[in-house]
């Protein structure tokens, strides 16, 4: 599971955001994915969004759950504010495994 992890960290992508306003870490090159996707955000207070939606884990879940019955190539997104405790965003991780969604990605701010 960290190896999993440490790949997905690896594979970080530049995407045009759907969540909320954050301050995303920052990385010298990324990569664009024009793919359909559904966006998950946590902000540094812990909280969790759907595509720019306030979503308790348990309803995101649910959501999930259900678009994967509609795509089973379902592509996620985590945007996770720089200040965000890594709790937050693992809690995230061990969520989409357990639905069965590997296609995941994190989104950052390239800085020049």
């Amino acid at each position: 599971f960290l190896l999993l992890v440490f790949f997905i960290y690896a594979m970080l992508s530049m995407i045009e955001h759907k969540g909320i306003p954050l301050t995303l870490p920052q990385v010298r090159e990324t990569v664009s994915d024009t793919k359909d996707y559904q966006s998950i955000s946590v902000n540094s207070d812990g909280e969790y969004f759907l595509n720019g939606k306030i979503f308790s884990l348990q309803k995101m879940k649910q959501s999930l759950e259900s678009e994967k019955t509609k795509s089973e190539d379902l592509n996620v997104y985590i945007a996770a504010d720089q200040r965000t405790e890594h709790q937050y965003v693992m809690v995230i991780l061990e969520m989409l495994a357990s639905i069965g969604i590997g296609n995941v990605s994190f989104e950052v701010e390239e800085v020049s």
